[in-house]
Order: structure tokens, then sequence, then C-alpha cells
């Protein structure tokens, strides 16, 4: 199983990467700047994602179970049911997905993170994708889910990922135009990206406490956002909604990989950047929230481990020379 293990890590690497190839098409021509940014972002979540193949695909031997095949069907009708939620009026993708999250983790806890992985896909717009090609996206998501189980554990925004791997194999079997979204002021953008670190921290927060899964907390803040956002307060209070839920996933990164909250609000902060400058590209496709806080969260990762590597490094090179002085006295 480890060819299968090592294709889907690449799935999973590819995928976030073409999201910022997008991203920096699309800003090529609104600012340089910008785009030699995007550029280098990509070059960093690369680098530090490959420096985890070895911890992902050699990491323990891996079989697919029974159990994993009934996660193939939690995740595909998770998408479907999601999806068709979504569609009634006054309710809204955030709401959608956050609500089936809380629910499949509440009832079904064995299974909770291949629905939400599941309902993540079924946030997105039915003008996008049309009833087969969302049944081609579920069936994708549904496959890539079971046999990435093993890969980037407890590293936030990896279910969203899955999710957005089905939306593009839709968008490539379909033709679709993956250069429309919307675009948001310097300010605007700021008032997400204090969404975005605010829905990250008090997922963290929330799921220290006993008994709360990081599915559920995440499911919370999702729908605490939707609550006090998702409705026409000002211009861009739905999507404060969308990137308090989407930062939400940052948050939902193992204390193994970010012990500090401090850290977790650093990668939300990275999100909300990330999300303000992809918000042009795949709007309405399922999944993108997840797949920009992965980047997120393996960034801030790698970030963090460079520079616990580093502090660790001088304090040995320094006790070393300290040690050296000792016996030469």
């Amino acid at each position: 199983m480890k060819i299968v293990k090592f294709l889907s890590f690449l799935g999973l690497l590819i995928i976030p990467m073409i999201l910022l190839i997008f991203a920096s098409i699309e800003w090529f021509q609104r600012s340089i700047g910008v785009f030699v940014i995007l550029l280098l972002i990509f070059l960093i979540f690369l680098y530090f994602a490959l420096k985890t193949i070895r911890d992902n695909v050699n990491n323990s031997s891996w079989n697919i179970k029974k159990d994993d095949w009934a996660d193939f069907l939690f995740a595909y009708f998770a998408s479907i049911f999601t999806y068709n939620l979504a569609m009634f009026d006054h309710i809204s993708a955030v709401f959608a997905s956050a609500l089936v999250g809380l629910i499949g983790a509440s009832v079904f806890k064995k299974h909770e993170k291949a629905i939400f992985a599941g309902s993540f896909l079924g946030m997105a717009e039915a003008t996008v994708f049309g009833a087969w090609g969302f049944i081609v996206a579920g069936l994708v998501m549904a496959i890539v889910y079971v046999f990435s189980k093993p890969l980037f554990e407890g590293v936030g925004g990896k279910l969203g990922t899955v999710a957005f791997t089905g939306a593009v194999i839709a968008y490539l079997l379909q033709d679709l135009n993956p250069l429309i979204g919307i675009q948001f002021s310097l300010t605007e953008g700021l008032y997400l990206i204090i969404a975005s670190v605010a829905g990250a921290v008090i997922t963290r927060l929330f799921s220290r406490i006993e008994g709360v899964s990081v599915v559920q907390a995440s499911s919370v803040v999702g729908l605490f956002f939707v609550i006090l956002f998702d409705y026409e307060l000002f211009s861009i209070s739905p999507y404060i909604a969308i990137a308090g839920f989407g930062g939400s996933f940052v948050g939902m990164t193992s204390k193994n990989h970010l012990n500090k909250i401090w850290m977790v609000g650093m990668g939300g902060l990275l999100f909300g950047v990330l999300y303000y400058l992809s918000s042009g590209v795949f709007s309405g496709f399922g999944g993108k929230l997840g797949t920009i806080a992965f980047l997120s969260s393996v960034i801030t990762i790698g970030l963090f481990k460079m520079i616990n590597r580093f502090i660790s490094g001088n304090i040995h090179s320094t006790d070393s020379h300290h040690n050296y002085e000792k016996e030469v006295a």
C-alpha cells in the first residue's frame, strides 16, 4: 500500500498548488508584487510539504478495513445532504456544513471526520457543477478520503483539501472556469483576517474542553460566526462568517504540531491573508476554504519546526563551547 500512500500524498500536494497557481494568474495583471508573493508561498509550501514525505509515506503500515469503506459512504452521503440543505432559502453553505459536521460528530463520532470532509464539498454552489458534476466530485472526494486517511494526521485543512480534490476533478471533466470570484478592498481584507485569526484561536480553545472533538469545536465556531455575521449587516458580513469558519480549520491542527495558542493564531493570520489573495478564483468550489487552511497549516508548522531546530542548534552549540572551555581550563 506504500505506492497508494505516495500517490495520495502527491495528490494532497498538487491540489493546493493548483489553487495557488490560479490565484497567481489572477493577480498577474493586477499586481506583480502580489504575483511574486504567491509564487514564494507556492515554493515555501512545496518545500515544507516535501520534508514530510518520510513521515507520511513511511510512517506505518496501513491497509483498508471495513470501517474505511463505511467512511466512504459517510463522506459521500454527507456531501449530498449538505449540498441539498444549502439549496434551501436562508440557509447558507457555512451553516449547512457546520450543522452537518456538528450532528455527525455527535451522533456518528467514529466517522465524524469523513462526514465533515463530505460537508465541505457540499458547500459547492449548485450553479458551478450541476447534478452530475457534483455526483462525480462526491465519488472522487470519498475515494480520496479513504486513501489519504494515514496522511498529514493532525494537520488542519486536510479534510477540505480532500473535498477540493473532488471539485478540481469535476472542474477538469466539465471545463469550468476557475477564474471566478470576488475582489475585496484592503480594509475588507483586514476584517477577513481578523475573523480568520479569531476562528482559529476560538476553535483551539474550545477543543481543549474535555469531550469536545476538533470537528465539534470547528462546527460550533462556524455556527457562531453564522449567527453573528451571516446576513447583510454590511457588504462583507457573509464573507466574515466564511473567513471565521475557514480559520477554524487551522484551529483543528493537533497540539503535537502547534502547541501554543499564538502559533495557531499565526496560522489563522496566514489563512486570512491567503483567503484574501485567492478570493478571485474557484468561487463556489467546495473545499476551497479547507485547502487554504491546509496551505496555512503546513507552512506554519514547517516554519515553527525550522525555528525550533535553529534555536536548539544554537543552544547545543553554546553548551558544547562552554564545556570545551571548562575542559581547557
